[in-house]
């Protein structure tokens, strides 16, 4: 564009690059990628023309004339809706620099807070009163200001920074604080498994609410032997005991109620978990019993008889109970005859 004419581009761009704001938004990498286009666009401006414009335009009697479908070639009020979009931006990124220079002074100040010891809670809502007199804010709404701009700047300094450059909007941080708040205010660790995202695994002593969840669905009972009861209000038990090293997963947990529950901890059965869920008891005297998971889902019972195969040599079985959907032509049940 003809606004690099007469301008030392490099200077420019060294002190874009250095902190200065572009009045069209402009990082230093686009600036870099516009004035190369530039070069490009006179080089090729130049190519077109014939020996005689070349004359005209050295005499001064004639401009180098536009490529065609370039932005100055397009009507005015396209033109003015870029530059318009352009001086926005510059906007955006100065707002993105003073939220985050307030940011980073509102952080400092509950550092030094903390720095200082004693009841930091205390020393945080005065600080916040004193603040928000002076601002005409509600102390409340200081005292948040606070202790979200110090979370952010102390857990999240990637997303910090990224706002502070312009690289991304309020609105992408806001979103990053809210997505990321569990993770980094929650001490207890979730793991997913990487297909299902089904939780699997926390690194605290009980289960979280989705763990418990998929447990009681696939157990559907408490999983002592013989024992029928369903799984509401049942201990979620650590298969391998917490105490000596059992991690609260899936493979590792099975519902029993509080009676068995202690009976596993303080008599001499024993149990271990196998795939699937099952659980090998062992007891007293050695007996091992496997209790399985109760099976979810619809259960098919194979009466023994295929009554589609149709390759056999005899006759096709069924029976009258069966739909008349289901019976055959040649079947020798009473309702032979009225498939459709």
């Amino acid at each position: 564009m003809d606004e690099w004419s007469g301008l030392d581009a490099e200077e420019y761009i060294a002190s874009i690059r250095a902190g200065a704001i572009d009045p069209r938004g402009r990082t230093a990498d686009e600036l870099e990628e516009e004035l190369a286009a530039y070069d490009r666009d006179w080089a090729e401006r130049l190519a077109r023309l014939s020996d005689a414009e070349v004359e005209e335009l050295i005499a001064g009697r004639m401009q180098v004339p536009p490529l065609p479908g370039t932005i100055d070639d397009l009507p005015e009020h396209v033109r003015e809706e870029a530059e318009l979009a352009g001086r926005i931006k510059a906007i955006e990124l100065r707002r993105a620099r003073l939220e985050s220079e307030e940011r980073e002074l509102l952080a400092g100040r509950l550092q030094q807070l903390r720095d200082r010891g004693g009841d930091i809670g205390m020393a945080v809502k005065e600080s916040a009163s004193n603040l928000a007199a002076e601002l005409r804010l509600s102390d409340r709404a200081m005292e948040r200001k606070l202790t979200g701009a110090w979370l952010t700047v102390t857990d999240l300094p990637a997303a910090h920074a990224s706002h502070k450059a312009g690289r991304i909007t309020g609105t992408h941080l806001r979103a990053i604080e809210q997505a990321t708040e569990a993770l980094r205010t929650d001490p207890e660790r979730l793991f997913l498994h990487p297909v299902t995202g089904v939780p699997v695994a926390v690194d605290t002593y009980k289960p979280n609410r989705a763990m418990r969840r998929w447990l009681q669905r696939r157990d559907g009972r408490r999983r002592w032997p013989g024992c029928t009861n369903r799984v509401s209000r049942a201990d979620a038990d650590h298969t391998i005991a917490h105490a000596e090293g059992g991690p609260t997963t899936l493979r590792n947990l099975a519902h029993l109620c509080r009676r068995h529950h202690l009976m596993k901890h303080a008599t001499a059965w024993t149990v271990r978990q196998l795939d699937q869920g099952v659980l090998e008891w062992t007891s007293p005297t050695g007996k091992i019993y496997l209790d399985e998971p109760e099976p979810a889902g619809p259960a098919f019972v194979d009466r023994g008889v295929d009554i589609w195969d149709l390759s056999s040599d005899e006759p096709a079985q069924c029976t009258a109970s069966d739909p008349p959907w289901a019976h055959l032509q040649d079947c020798t049940c009473d309702l032979a005859g009225q498939a459709v």
